[in-house]
């Protein structure tokens, strides 16, 4: 079942990815220059993921959160993110096979440490002048701290992830991207028990220029 699970993520990520590649403008795309300056920039999200919290199976998620990507480098950066996860989880009953199971709303807070290097030598220039950002492929290590559900009656606890995933990012305009992320990890649940995880993340980015 956790490989179907994972085949059917990569599946999900590989569309998500062949119809950004497919919709590239080539106006927003150069090459390097030493004239650019790779700035710092933050903003707001929209997207899907996944997560699994206490030890329940993996979840998807509906999130919305703020972000901050700090340049390191011409090729690398560190993105930091604070996010808010809407899901549903199931509370089985305990007459089993009698009342089907139900399925409440979850709500769950994260923070989100993502150091990158960009694999691509695209960027998409910022509010017409020379700062940029960076645009293509880019592997990650993804690290996250993730609340307990605070929807529920249960006592509040932590999970940690480490992973290593690849993605992309696709520029609409000068401040407004798309991107796709897929890999694996480990999640440290309730900082009780490692499990394999799954890791899928697709972003719709709004930036705020300075």
């Amino acid at each position: 079942m956790k490989a179907k699970k994972f085949a059917l993520t990569m599946v999900i990520f590989q569309l998500f990815v062949f119809v950004l590649s497919a919709q590239e403008n080539n106006s927003v795309k150069v090459t390097f220059s030493n004239t650019l300056k790779y700035s710092n920039y933050h903003g707001i999200y929209v997207g899907l993921g996944n997560i699994r919290s206490g030890f329940t199976s993996t979840r998807p998620t509906f999130n919305v959160g703020y972000f901050n990507e700090l340049s390191i480098g011409k090729t690398s950066g560190l993105l930091l993110s604070a996010n808010i996860l809407n899901s549903t989880y199931e509370i089985s009953s305990n007459q089993i096979g009698l009342v089907p199971p139900v399925h409440e709303y979850s709500l769950q807070l994260s923070l989100t440490a993502e150091p990158r290097i960009y694999l691509s030598k695209k960027f998409q220039t910022m509010n017409s002048s020379n700062n940029a950002f960076h645009i293509g492929w880019f592997t990650t290590l993804p690290f996250e701290v993730n609340s307990s559900i605070l929807t529920s009656s249960d006592p509040f606890a932590i999970s940690l992830f480490l992973g290593a995933a690849v993605g992309y990012r696709h520029a609409i305009s000068e401040n407004f991207f798309l991107e796709a992320i897929g890999g694996m990890g480990e999640t440290y649940n309730n900082l009780v028990r490692l499990q394999t995880t799954p890791y899928l993340r697709l972003k719709a980015c709004y930036m705020f220029l300075n």
